[in-house]
């Protein structure tokens, strides 16, 4: 039986900031090479699918070596005068996992969209069986991927929405404030680092990465 600790984050993204995300696992898959399965909502396009799927967006990235789920749902996508929401304003309630149980149940769920005798259910089955826990190498440079990825983001804080239909709201930072966020990112990223280089222990890898990013994401809310 698949057992991992639950080294997952949640958090409401916008729109472009998961794709983003999406981006950086997709740039992972491509270190692991054409054993790596890479799939997207994009794959549901041709066949059609429960309510619950249509406003799901998805990057799968499943392998021997390194699995992850980026996974984010979508609000209605109207205001209240029933005006639409820009693509690029809407935000997602969004999760990333490296859990075993969780990537299994979701590809899990994710075949039976298929028909039984088609290429893709049979595919995702067999990806299925190859889970396994991530490369401790491979872990530690997806982590700190994504936490130079977060560096780079403009130094606003990121304000979750009031309601599902309501878009995310950016307040600019001062120079001042600008600077010892930097100052402070900085410092967390170094500490990270350091911690992650010093240990080949996967759960440990994991465990530093999920609670410095959460962490990371703490310091954009307060500002």
């Amino acid at each position: 039986m698949l057992s991992s600790p639950n080294l997952s984050f949640s958090r409401t993204l916008p729109i472009v900031v998961f794709n983003q995300l999406g981006e950086l696992l997709e740039q992972m898959a491509q270190t692991v090479g054409s054993a790596a399965l890479i799939l997207t909502q994009a794959v549901l396009m041709r066949i059609c699918i429960p309510g619950e799927w249509q406003r799901q967006r998805f990057t799968l990235v499943v392998s021997e070596q390194f699995s992850a789920l980026l996974v984010g749902n979508l609000g209605q996508g109207e205001r209240d005068e029933g005006e639409q929401v820009p693509t690029q304003d809407l935000a997602l309630n969004a999760s990333l996992t490296f859990n075993l149980e969780a990537i299994a149940t979701f590809v899990y769920e994710l075949r039976d969209l298929f028909e039984c005798d088609s290429s893709t259910y049979k595919n995702l089955e067999g990806y299925r069986q190859i889970i396994r826990p991530n490369d401790a190498t491979l872990q530690s440079q997806f982590s700190l991927l994504l936490l130079e990825y977060l560096l780079t983001q403009p130094n606003q804080e990121i304000i979750a929405p009031l309601s599902s239909t309501a878009p995310t709201v950016y307040i600019s930072d001062s120079v001042e404030d600008v600077l010892k966020k930097q100052i402070s990112q900085e410092r967390l990223l170094n500490q990270v680092t350091t911690q992650i280089r010093k240990s080949l222990d996967l759960p440990v890898i994991m465990a530093t990465a999920i609670t410095q990013v959460r962490e990371f994401l703490e310091l954009y809310r307060r500002g």
